[in-house]
C-alpha cells in the first residue's frame, strides 16, 4: 500500500469507528433496551480500538516515523547531510592582497577584515 493510501486508510478507520460508535450509542439510546454499560462501551471503547487500529497506519505512513508529524523538529538530520565551513576569502576584494585563516581578522561571525587595507568582506561558505 502506498504511503498515501495508508495515511487516509488509517484516517478512515478511526473516522469510521468514532461516528459508528455515536451512531451505535444512539440507536441503543432510542431502543431503551441498551443498558449503560453498553452505551459506555460503544462510546469509548469502539472509538479506542478505532484509534488502536488506525495510528499505526498513519505512523507507517510518514517518512521517519512518527517524528515526521513534526517536520524537522526532533533528531532528524538535513537531506543532503552536508556540513559547512565559512572561511576567509583567498584575496582581498580591495588591496588584491592574499588572505588566510591565520592572517586577517574576524569583525564578526561572517566577517573578515583585511590586515593590510583594513577593507571588512564577507566570509566564503565551503562544504566540509
Amino acid at each position: 500500500m502506498a504511503d498515501f493510501t495508508k495515511l487516509w486508510a488509517g484516517i478512515g478507520i478511526i473516522m469510521i469507528f468514532f461516528v459508528g460508535g455515536f451512531i451505535m450509542m444512539i440507536i441503543g439510546l432510542t431502543s431503551g433496551d441498551r443498558g449503560v454499560g453498553m452505551i459506555l462501551f460503544w462510546i469509548f471503547v469502539v472509538p479506542i480500538i478505532g484509534i488502536v487500529i488506525g495510528v499505526p497506519l498513519i505512523i507507517k505512513s510518514m517518512d521517519g516515523g512518527p517524528m515526521g508529524l513534526f517536520g524537522s523538529l526532533g533528531n532528524r538530520r538535513e537531506a543532503d547531510e552536508s556540513s559547512y565551513v565559512h572561511e576567509p576569502p583567498s584575496f582581498c576584494r580591495s588591496c588584491g592582497a592574499s588572505l588566510s585563516v591565520e592572517n586577517v581578522e574576524w569583525a564578526g561571525p561572517l566577517t573578515v577584515k583585511c590586515p593590510y587595507c583594513g577593507a571588512t568582506m564577507p566570509t566564503e561558505k565551503r562544504t566540509v
